[in-house]
């Protein structure tokens, strides 16, 4: 991941942004990062205030900078957050706060994401459930930094990086318990540094995908210097492995019981011996190649666990209705060293 030189730099405010929580800056927003793309790219800058949006557009060569306490609202109505054309598993959720489509050189820098994920529906069978945007969602972009941010709040995914190469994320605060589905990372991409960040999650800690059936390799991943807690898995390669897995470590981590009042909890479990109501993980390290990809060249070492059900989990399968290209799944080559963990429940691995 290189760095990128800034042309300028231009205040959100000189475009009619309000950071007064209430006022609609979506289209002010916009004009900035355009302007600024256009002109050869720099920063946008938000100064003291929390400014309320809807789905802004990422272009070339710009960064995001926030003061310290700057908040990026998101808007918590689902129309102002418009369809995309998403390579997805499915075509739910195809939504987004902060988008780029083939972007170089953008970033996001200070200040703090909030998305509207507790304005958002929780009932699986409401019409809007499927509408529930990322924080961010880049796509197909190169060059990409995320550091020194707070993000809260998503209504889904919190951040998803799919197709990307090149992506450096650092000293990056996460607490996502605002509705279903909150990831702290998702990441399909290549060439990929992911360090210094605080992470609690509702769902998966940080999650490498690779499903939806293409030739892409997610590939070149560093995790290291991370504290993590999850209700779900604290690091996971899948569920989604339609394509192949490689060259990954994961080090000097420590994953840490997730947040007491999280909204997902597993003591109904029969016969596993998790006490009733405790806050725990399922998994601290999951490895799963169940839909035709390869998993090889994994090594992960220096992990701390506490809160956790079962601290290693490694699964080789098929599940023939998500298998796309009709391969057969693989793992090699998977290194686990110095593990401190004690299983929450009767499944140690």
């Amino acid at each position: 991941v290189s760095h990128f030189a800034c042309a300028k730099s231009v205040d959100v405010a000189d475009f009619g942004a309000k950071g007064d929580g209430v006022f609609d800056n979506t289209k002010q927003i916009q004009k900035a990062i355009d302007e600024c793309s256009a002109s050869g790219g720099g920063f946008v800058w938000f100064g003291e205030g929390q400014y309320k949006s809807g789905h802004i557009v990422l272009k070339d060569n710009v960064v995001l900078k926030l003061a310290g306490n700057a908040v990026l609202l998101g808007s918590e109505d689902f129309n102002a957050y418009p369809k995309i054309d998403l390579p997805t598993a499915d075509a739910d959720f195809n939504y987004a706060f902060i988008y780029a489509k083939g972007a170089k050189n953008i970033g996001i820098e200070g200040g703090t994401i909030r998305g509207a994920g507790d304005k958002f529906t929780h009932d699986p069978k409401h019409p809007q459930y499927h509408h529930r945007p990322r924080n961010i969602l880049f796509d197909s972009c190169k060059n990409v930094s995320v550091k020194n941010v707070k993000m809260r709040s998503p209504a889904f995914w919190n951040a998803f990086f799919l197709y990307c190469d090149g992506v450096a994320l650092n000293n990056l605060d996460i607490f996502a318990h605002a509705n279903h589905n909150n990831d702290g990372l998702d990441i399909s991409s290549k060439n990929v540094v992911v360090s210094n960040c605080i992470i609690d999650a509702l769902d998966d800690g940080i999650c490498l995908k690779n499903e939806h059936g293409q030739s892409f390799v997610v590939e070149n991943i560093s995790v290291t210097n991370c504290v993590i807690a999850s209700s779900s898995n604290f690091f996971k390669i899948g569920t989604g492995t339609h394509g192949d897995f490689k060259n990954i470590t994961v080090s000097n981590c420590v994953f840490k019981r997730v947040y007491p009042q999280t909204m997902l909890k597993w003591d109904w479990l029969k016969n596993s011996g998790i006490e009733k109501g405790a806050a725990t993980g399922i998994s601290g390290i999951a490895l799963e190649a169940v839909d035709g990809g390869s998993v090889q060249n994994v090594a992960i070492s220096n992990i701390v666990m506490e809160g956790i059900q079962t601290p290693v989990f490694i699964r080789v399968d098929d599940r023939n209705n998500k298998n796309l290209l009709n391969k057969k799944s693989a793992m090699a080559n998977i290194a686990i060293s110095n593990v401190i963990a004690t299983a929450e429940s009767w499944i140690t691995s």
